[in-house]
């Protein structure tokens, strides 16, 4: 009897971790170009007092950088890589636009859309920062608590 919970349990964790494997591998790796000294604005729902807000903003609270385009809320807690122009222009950038679209597309939570989100920003001619973003899942962790 033993022997034969070991295959059941086995078998469980072997599938489970063939469905994981499968379901990151399934999803993409993005790059966006996150320019903060763009003059862009949109329109944010979460935003009562003053609705048109500038598309890209960033806020460092407790250790996170949050950084915002629109409405949607991006975090990283992750040191940041240096990139130079040469590396940055091997990269295939996407817009916010791409980033509405597949979570939509793929009916997802927005923190299981992609596998990794990265946010490139140029700090000076030919130097960009890459951070790793997480979408995080808005009924959990907002910033807009500290506001």
């Amino acid at each position: 009897m033993k022997n034969v919970n070991r295959v059941i349990l086995s078998f469980i964790l072997i599938l489970l971790t063939t469905s994981f494997r499968t379901e990151n591998q399934d999803r993409e790796t993005v790059y966006l170009l996150f320019d903060d000294s763009s003059l862009d604005s949109c329109i944010a729902e979460n935003y009562e007092l003053a609705p048109k807000v500038k598309k890209f903003r960033k806020v460092l609270v407790k250790d996170h950088w949050y950084f915002f385009i629109c409405d949607a809320q991006f975090v990283t807690d992750s040191k940041t890589d240096t990139l130079s122009s040469a590396d940055f222009s091997k990269l295939e950038l996407v817009n916010y636009e791409y980033l509405l679209s597949q979570n939509e597309r793929l009916d997802q939570f927005t923190y299981h859309t992609f596998a990794h989100i990265y946010f490139i920003e140029e700090v000076c001619e030919g130097k960009y920062l890459r951070y790793e973003m997480h979408w995080p899942d808005p009924r959990i962790s907002s910033i807009y608590e500290y506001y």
